[in-house]
């Protein structure tokens, strides 16, 4: 064994003391701390409007939320075509018709609730019926391809025969061809 080192009989240094403060605290917390530690904040209001922008702030509201209605009408057609019933087309026409209606209605709502205001605001004009609009077109291609192949019979959500599309493709000039004959 080897021998201990000379100083082995001087003490160690005293360790450090804690600080006061931190003596008398709980052990640290990792995370977010609960509701009850966390500051108050209030929202700031809307800024109020005049009553002509409140009108043309409602009626933009109504007539996003009326078309996304009646985007969605468009479903139920697509339902009764799929399925044979009739029922689908009739809930597509009353949620069509009734959609100038919805969107009144969800427009007043937004008046005095903040909630579907900003619902409506970020929704209703912009995402979702960009995202409706897309899906209306990627269904009638999808069901145009599938006709093209035999999955469907040409005439389902109007489509048409592949024979048919090949045909007026064929028979059109480019429409160039005017211009490089003169």
């Amino acid at each position: 064994m080897a021998a201990p080192p000379a100083d082995a009989d001087t003490p160690a240094p005293p360790k450090k003391a804690p600080r006061e403060d931190q003596a008398a605290e709980q052990p640290k917390r990792r995370g977010r701390p609960p509701k009850s530690q966390r500051a108050r904040t209030e929202t700031a209001s809307a800024p109020k409007l005049s009553e002509a922008e409140q009108e043309a702030l409602t009626a933009k509201r109504a007539k996003s939320v009326a078309e996304t209605a009646g985007m969605l009408a468009g479903g139920f057609l697509v339902a009764a075509k799929i399925t044979g019933h009739d029922a689908f087309k009739a809930d597509a026409y009353t949620f069509q018709a009734l959609s100038p209606q919805i969107g009144d209605a969800a427009a007043e709502v937004a008046k005095y609730d903040p909630v579907m205001a900003r619902f409506i605001d970020k929704s209703g004009g912009g995402k979702v019926t960009a995202y409706l609009g897309l899906a209306t077109v990627a269904l009638g291609l999808g069901s145009q391809l599938a006709a093209n192949h035999g999955l469907v019979k040409p005439g389902f959500m109007n489509t048409s025969a592949p024979a048919d599309i090949i045909a007026h493709y064929e028979s059109e000039e480019p429409p160039d061809a005017d211009a490089e004959q003169k």
